[in-house]
């Protein structure tokens, strides 16, 4: 599958100009591979707290970055929740939370080392064949 497992942090970032990561998250659109690929989970999150800082229209604009194709979010065979939970188990002291644990059970899924994410607790986790992600931005 073609594309780049994209972290709720990015997200968000993307739509809130006024964020801090507002910028890094538009030039890290520049170093992946589009589409950006990310879970149900990321999408919950970033949609709980666009609806909270910018409200109605922040979730819009994040509904338009899937209707447009920028944006594909993974079925949930993709992630499934018994791994999931395990891997949220095996790093309850990092935390790790749902979406984040989504995120790495995808990447062993699809056999992908890159993430779109702002969040450095992703240098602890490992991805497919235990090997450590690479980070974007970096």
């Amino acid at each position: 599958m073609i594309g780049t497992l994209t972290d709720s942090g990015p997200l968000y970032a993307m739509v809130d100009r006024d964020d801090a990561y507002h910028g890094a998250a538009i030039r890290g659109l520049e170093l992946i591979v589009l589409p950006m690929l990310t879970t149900w989970p990321c999408i919950t999150a970033t949609a709980h707290f666009l609806g909270k800082r910018i409200g109605h229209a922040g979730q819009r604009a994040l509904a338009e970055m899937v209707r447009r194709g920028d944006l594909l979010v993974l079925e949930s065979d993709r992630h499934p929740i018994g791994i999931v939970t395990d891997l949220m188990g095996r790093h309850a002291d990092a935390p790790m939370d749902l979406a984040d644990a989504s995120i790495v059970a995808a990447a062993v899924a699809l056999s992908k080392f890159e993430v779109f994410t702002f969040d450095a607790h992703f240098r602890s986790y490992l991805g497919p064949r235990n090997r450590h992600f690479r980070l974007i931005p970096g």
